[in-house]
């Protein structure tokens, strides 16, 4: 095989691998916006970032540039406070599908409640972490 025809070989075989791949991947411009945390779901009581240990939070965000029904979550996380603490945990898990609009996510105290300290909401759009918001659960 002369060596024009091994490059031209080895340049069709890298062709096909990028198509494959262009083929199998999916990019999304969801996003969320304007992420709160609340106490109750209705919006109607202040935004908080600080929590007591049983209370059940409420995340409020706006799902934006979804086409169509998007798979989204939300994973509540407490971070460490020190160096010596263990690292990011997370401690509630919430999937759901959703479209344009307001979404919204609600963690229960875990069993025997939230770990004081600092703790993180992240929220993700197929699989990508788009916005989240730190608060405290005092």
């Amino acid at each position: 095989m002369s060596q024009w025809s091994a490059w031209r070989a080895w340049a069709l075989l890298g062709i096909l691998l990028l198509a494959a791949l262009a083929c199998s991947v999916t990019v999304t411009t969801a996003h969320f916006e304007n992420v709160r945390l609340y106490r109750e779901a209705d919006r109607e009581s202040t935004a908080a970032r600080t929590f007591s240990s049983d209370e059940t939070i409420f995340c409020l965000a706006d799902l934006k540039d979804a086409d169509g029904q998007v798979p989204v979550r939300a994973e509540w996380v407490r971070l460490p406070a020190e160096e010596t603490d263990p690292p990011k945990e997370t401690v509630v898990r919430q999937e759901l599908v959703a479209g344009d609009g307001l979404a919204i996510f609600e963690a229960p105290p875990p069993d025997g409640g939230w770990t004081p300290g600092p703790h993180r909401v992240e929220l993700y759009v197929d699989d990508h972490r788009t916005a989240s918001l730190d608060f405290t659960i005092r």
